[in-house]
């Protein structure tokens, strides 16, 4: 059985589907019709967001099981390509994530994207004191939190395992 692995990197996310869509639409070449085992990181500065698990190409459309999370697919029947919306226990801070996979070319450009709620601490005055000379000064701090977003994308590393039919679900 022949193993292939690729290291491929998504720019830009598509918000799409994976459900089979009319006839017509482009399909991927025979040669990637399979069954695939992969893994991602998405990098973050708070540290990076690991996905793992497997995807089915078919004709019509790519299945998708991630281990760690739950995955669902968006926008069925999209022309160009098959997204799915992840989320999952250990995504405690994740806004989304998404996995996205081109309907032509489904091996070539697939990846994953996520945003992420950063906490940003910053010291602030909480009590101010007027001194005798007229002057204001602060007499007491505290930690004020706030939260930014943040915005990654990463390439999925792929191997063969099998054709399809092979592909098994838990």
């Amino acid at each position: 059985m022949a193993r292939l692995a690729l290291t491929v990197w998504a720019g830009a996310l598509l918000l799409a589907g994976c459900s089979p869509g009319p006839p017509g639409l482009p399909v991927p070449s025979a040669k990637d019709v399979g069954v695939y085992d992969f893994t991602t990181s998405i990098p973050f500065r708070t540290g990076a967001i690991t996905l793992a698990g497997t995807f089915e190409i078919t004709r019509d459309t790519v299945l998708l099981v991630v281990d760690n999370a739950y995955c669902r697919e968006l926008l069925p029947g999209s022309m160009a390509s098959f997204t799915y919306r992840c989320e999952g226990a250990s995504f405690i801070d994740v806004s989304w994530i998404h996995v996205n996979f081109d309907r032509r070319q489904p091996l070539l450009y697939c990846g994953a994207s996520a945003e992420r709620r950063i906490p940003v601490e910053r010291e602030v005055c909480s009590q101010y004191m007027v001194t005798n000379d007229g002057r204001r000064v602060c007499i007491r701090w505290r930690i004020e939190t706030t939260y930014r977003t943040e915005r990654q994308s990463a390439g999925l590393l792929a191997t063969k395992r099998g054709y399809p039919g092979t592909f098994q679900s838990t």
